[in-house]
Formats: C-alpha cells, structure tokens, sequence
C-alpha cells in the first residue's frame, strides 16, 4: 500500500501533519497557561519594595535587651519574632 496517497483533510493538510498541529496548539496552550499561572502566583509571593509599604514606613525591628527579652512570655517572644520576620521579608530588615 505504499502507492496509496494520504488522506488529507478539509483544509488540505494530510491526516498525519493535522495531528502534529494540534498537538502543538494543545502543547502551546499548556505553556501559556502555566505561564500565566506561574507569573501571578510569582507576583504574589514578590517581596514589595520598601518605599511602597505603608507598614514599613510606621514600624521597625523589635530588638529588646536580654533582660527584657529573659521576662517576656512565650507568646511576647512568638509574637515578636512573627513581627521581625515579616520586616525581614517586606522591608528588608537585618537581623
């Protein structure tokens, strides 16, 4: 059957080259959705620039000396390292 043509579709194109291009269109509307999907959820997770956040601009590092730091309760400490851990992240403090 090797002298038999291929058969070619309404548009023209044979059925093997038809299903290479829809399999492209299926792979690049996969790229594009996870493209889009990694972009925003990136987006997300950016840490904001420094001048752009209100909270930076009206807070700043807690930094108790170890005799205060030796009375707080274990909710102070935890409560204290949650707020220095969000400057770290969105204001760029150092610790």
């Amino acid at each position: 059957m090797a002298g038999k043509p291929a058969k070619r579709s309404k548009h023209g194109a044979t059925e093997s080259s038809s299903m290479t291009t829809a399999g492209i269109k299926k792979r690049l509307v996969v790229a594009l959705s996870l493209s889009l999907t990694a972009g925003i959820v990136g987006g997300c997770a950016s840490r904001a620039p420094a001048g752009d956040n209100a909270w930076c601009l009206t807070n700043k590092p807690l930094r108790p000396t170890a005799e205060d730091y030796e009375r707080f309760s274990i909710e102070q400490k935890i409560e204290m390292d949650a707020h220095n851990s969000f400057g770290e992240k969105w204001c760029g403090w150092r610790p």
